[in-house]
């Protein structure tokens, strides 16, 4: 990458974040925002009333983001939301360059570049129209972002720690937690056994300050509150009262998961919400064989554990995204929002078409496959005068198959690279910087 355009992606990364600094917050009316249910919870937490019940009842998490949110609680509203806009604006180009760095590095590629920097700027770029919802709503994705890249990072050195990492961010939004059959399946014992103790750990740390019997009902709340995305609680006033967290239904209709299109289709032909999750099923088994296939082609193995080698870090971040693209499509609720959480898959694919030297087909694939997740998934949240058919698309499986697709073309071609990694043909270059002044 010449060294002009990586200055210029970055300067458009920086216009772009202080664009959104700019609409922090900006719902209509402001008091909306997702920060708000964080914020009254946390309050609650201080002064010892239901953390669940807080506000307009919209906290539906376990209490440890409550409590680590409650030094904002001494501030009013407006200064609250202010910091916690700060605090995002500064976070999101760690979250960025990290993701394009640990990418980098594990493909044996220049990890300290101004390049670096540009494939993170143009990562978020890209998912442009999720991260201001992201900074809209003032949401707290960007912690399970770093969660998760970070958990990458420390993966070979300090394995217990980088599934701690990923066990306390689970205790904050629940998909760190498909993590855990992955870190299984490929034998890594002691990171496995982290998550599951720093799971244990995040969950009933807050009792430290909230009280053994607070934080144990804040945890039944929001366990009882899963139960409503399976449709036993469809009120909201329903739910709290039965003591369950507010959340709602598999078949809400912002949600874009593969789970959500098949209760959608199986409550629409009259059938139970068990044959909506086998059809979720199916598609996950299709998707997991497309995966396997795409393994055998290039002669890598996909169940079982793989020897260590100088190629597994490579491999490892492919199905690191892997993991986190599953997440999003097959979670019970998945909105266009949550489609930031995908910051570390595109960074991958950008650091691969900017830093690497893939083939030309593989340059091609890369491209196509964020002009897919672009055009049929990120920047579609409602086109005026097509409302009807967005939603639809929505709502019946479009923007998850483009989510798919795109992740398709990143696993290609960083098996690719992995196997010419391991050849020795790396890259025509790939130990090499592609900077030029």
């Amino acid at each position: 990458m010449h060294r002009r355009v990586a200055i210029a992606l970055s300067l458009a990364g920086l216009g772009f974040l202080a664009w959104l600094a700019s609409r922090s917050g900006a719902r209509h009316p402001p008091q909306t925002a997702d920060f708000f249910d964080f914020y009254y919870a946390a309050v609650a937490a201080r002064l010892g009333t239901p953390l669940h019940e807080s506000g307009d009842g919209g906290y539906i998490y376990p209490p440890l983001l409550a409590v680590l949110l409650t030094p904002l609680s001494h501030l009013g509203p407006s200064a609250a939301r202010l910091a916690w806009a700060a605090l995002l604006t500064a976070l999101l180009p760690v979250a960025a360059w990290l993701s394009a760095r640990v990418a980098a590095r594990s493909f044996g590629l220049p990890a300290w570049t101004p390049g670096v920097v540009a494939a993170g700027a143009l990562a978020v770029i890209l998912l442009g129209e999720t991260w201001k919802s992201e900074f809209e709503w003032l949401n707290c994705d960007l912690l399970l972002i770093l969660a998760t890249v970070g958990a990458l990072v420390l993966l070979e050195r300090r394995p217990a720690l980088a599934g701690g990492l990923l066990g306390a961010a689970a205790a904050i939004k629940y998909l760190p937690l498909l993590f855990l059959p992955y870190l299984i399946v490929r034998g890594r014992w002691r990171a496995a056994a982290g998550l599951a103790v720093g799971l244990g750990a995040a969950l009933l740390l807050p009792a430290a300050y909230l009280g053994w019997d607070r934080n144990l009902a804040a945890l039944g709340v929001a366990v009882r509150g899963l139960g409503g995305m399976s449709g036993v609680v469809d009120q909201a006033g329903a739910a709290v009262a039965s003591g369950a967290a507010r959340i709602e239904p598999v078949v809400a209709g912002y949600s874009m998961s593969v789970t959500s299109a098949a209760a959608r289709v199986a409550e629409g032909a009259g059938l139970g919400r068990p044959w909506g999750l086998a059809i979720a099923g199916v598609v996950a088994a299709a998707c997991t064989g497309l995966a396997w296939s795409l393994y055998h082609a290039r002669g890598e193995r996909f169940w079982r554990r793989r020897p260590p080698d100088a190629v597994d870090g490579a491999l490892t971040a492919v199905e690191w995204s892997g993991v986190v693209v599953a997440g999003l499509l097959f979670s019970p609720q998945t909105s266009h929002r949550h489609l930031n959480m995908l910051l570390p898959v595109v960074a991958l694919a950008c650091a691969l078409a900017l830093l690497g030297s893939p083939r030309r087909r593989g340059a091609i694939l890369l491209v196509a496959g964020q002009v897919v997740l672009l055009v049929g998934a990120t920047a579609v949240p409602g086109l005026p005068g097509l409302r009807r058919a967005t939603e639809l698309w929505s709502a019946y499986g479009g923007k998850a198959a483009c989510v798919a697709g795109m992740y398709a073309t990143v696993l290609w071609v960083g098996l690719d690279a992995a196997g010419r990694l391991r050849g020795g043909r790396a890259d025509g270059a790939a130990d090499q910087p592609r900077m030029s002044t």
